[in-house]
């Protein structure tokens, strides 16, 4: 009882304001004379507490033996209450604070165990299903738990890492033959005896950097022969080269499966994310500046990039279409009466129920085009209230009778904004432009017959067309971006073929408004 009323006492040195203040509160309720001490009467009526209808417990925490229980004796027994809630001999029924012995394989099946103090368990007289050789002492059991949940945790680290070298080997598979040869290279340098394993000492020596942990090697290793065979190295290299996975701020377990992120650390400038593997986000025990609250698990930070993509995207959109809407606008003001009844009669022919707003149903059965698109209508509908004014349609008019923009061949979002176009291609027979938005330009993953160095943005193509470099003989594939300015500017329009003329027509129309005021000239 000695040990654990230390134990009661470090707790209480440690414990909040208020938990001392519920200490002392309920030792002056049991002390119900005032007196300063509990006694065996007092400490009977105590209601609440398994641990005061047994009269053989009061005697083993009256330490000193003066029939009364002083406030460390009453904070051991507050201690065991809340804290520890010890078992009981299952042969003399003493409460065990101290050393004893529990059935293990009662333990395992998640029955109640069956516990005894060591001289119950000494005099082996004790009837029980299972024999005594399957007992073990309290600090036995404690190892024996350790050592499961270490296995247990090693097993999780094992499946984790298998998914990171199924990804490795997907890669590999998929990956140019240079690129092979790199990884090939990558283990030889390694291996530094060649005999196609590379042990724990070649991969200190080869690695240099944060990955070559013992740990690391440890979670490598997934059939643990204490080396790591190509596969295995194959994962170390995918995760160097391509992943970077981050340590977790509590163990520095290497984190490559599931795991919880701090939020509002992320991205900031300065500082570096804050990382925990589900078992340190468990515990809940790791101090940081944000509450766990703030933590979110890895797939559901890959949603809120998504989403926030998705919604920066969005606004990216909004902010184009609202280009488009002030040049229609510009355009409606200078419009003749004639031109000014056909943009209303074409808003009224779709505007079905005559309530001044068309609804994406009556978007799709007017519109009659490639333009009724369910993706254009949201890019039209600026105020995301699920309808189109007639500015948005005014928009959908210049655009349909004007402009004619293409589609993003990668994603096939209408292009109403800065985009890409293959040079190459642009204007040939038979063929049509290849056009690309921002962002699938800048992925650089679009498959095209010509290299992406062959794409030019629109503002650069209007300006080529301006200088009458259409007329310039074809480039060859590796000089097809190299445009020689003429000195002077040609006046007259080029000799473009007829669609072409229109698509650069209406680019000019778009992206130089303020350069040609009268767009009538551009029908």
């Amino acid at each position: 009882m000695d040990g654990m009323r230390k134990i009661a006492s470090a707790y209480y040195a440690r414990g909040s304001e208020d938990e001392k203040h519920s200490i002392r509160e309920l030792f002056t309720k049991l002390d119900s004379d005032g007196d300063g001490k509990v006694s065996l009467v007092e400490f009977k009526k105590s209601a609440g507490f398994w641990l005061s209808d047994d009269e053989s417990i009061f005697k083993q925490l009256d330490t000193n033996d003066d029939g009364t229980l002083d406030f460390n004796e009453v904070l051991a027994l507050y201690y065991m209450e809340k804290k520890v809630s010890p078992p009981k001999c299952g042969g003399c029924r003493e409460l065990l604070v101290g050393s004893y012995f529990s059935c293990w394989l009662c333990c395992e099946n998640g029955d109640r165990t069956t516990d005894l103090c060591c001289s119950c368990y000494q005099r082996g007289s004790f009837k029980h299903e299972h024999a005594l050789s399957s007992f073990l002492d309290n600090h036995s059991l404690v190892t024996k738990f350790r050592i499961q949940t270490r296995d247990s945790q090693r097993d999780e680290e094992k499946k984790e890492m298998d998914g990171m070298r199924k990804i490795a080997r997907a890669y590999y598979a998929q990956a140019s033959k240079d690129e092979k040869n790199s990884i090939q290279k990558f283990f030889k340098n390694i291996d530094a005896n060649g005999d196609g394993k590379v042990s724990l000492v070649e991969f200190k020596k080869s690695m240099g950097s944060w990955l070559s942990d013992e740990t690391i090697f440890r979670q490598l290793d997934t059939n643990d022969d204490g080396t790591l065979d190509f596969d295995e190295v194959l994962a170390l290299y995918y995760m160097k080269k391509k992943v970077y996975p981050p340590k977790c701020d509590g163990c520095r377990a290497l984190l490559v499966g599931s795991y919880f992120s701090c939020w509002l650390c992320f991205g900031k400038a300065n500082t570096g994310s804050t990382d925990l593997c589900c078992s340190c986000y468990h515990r809940g025990t790791f101090e940081h500046k944000h509450a766990l609250s703030n933590f979110l698990d890895n797939h559901s930070f890959v949603k809120k990039f998504r989403i926030q993509t998705r919604d920066a995207q969005r606004a990216e959109e909004k902010k184009e279409m609202d280009g488009m809407r002030k040049i229609a606008r510009a355009y409606y003001a200078q419009a003749s009466k004639d031109e000014r009844n056909s943009i209303q009669k074409f808003f009224k022919n779709i505007d079905a129920n005559g309530d001044g707003k068309v609804s994406l149903v009556e978007f799709k059965k007017s519109v009659g085009s490639w333009l009724s698109d369910e993706t254009i209508f949201r890019q039209l509908d600026t105020n995301d209230d699920g309808t189109l004014d007639f500015d948005e349609v005014l928009a959908l008019y210049y655009m349909k009778k004007k402009v004619y923009p293409p589609k993003c061949d990668g994603c096939s979002a209408l292009l109403v904004g800065s985009y890409f176009s293959c040079w190459l291609c642009f204007g040939k027979a038979n063929t049509g432009s290849t056009d690309l938005c921002c962002s699938c330009y800048h992925r650089g993953t679009f498959e095209h017959k010509h290299a992406l160095s062959n794409f030019s943005d629109n503002h650069s193509l209007v300006t080529k067309f301006r200088r009458g470099e259409d007329k310039v003989s074809q480039p060859s594939p590796a000089h097809a971006t190299s445009f020689a300015p003429r000195p002077t500017i040609v006046a007259t329009q080029p000799d473009i073929p007829h669609p072409l003329r229109s698509r650069i027509s209406a680019a000019a129309a778009h992206l130089h408004r303020s350069r040609s005021p009268n767009l009538s000239t551009l029908r």
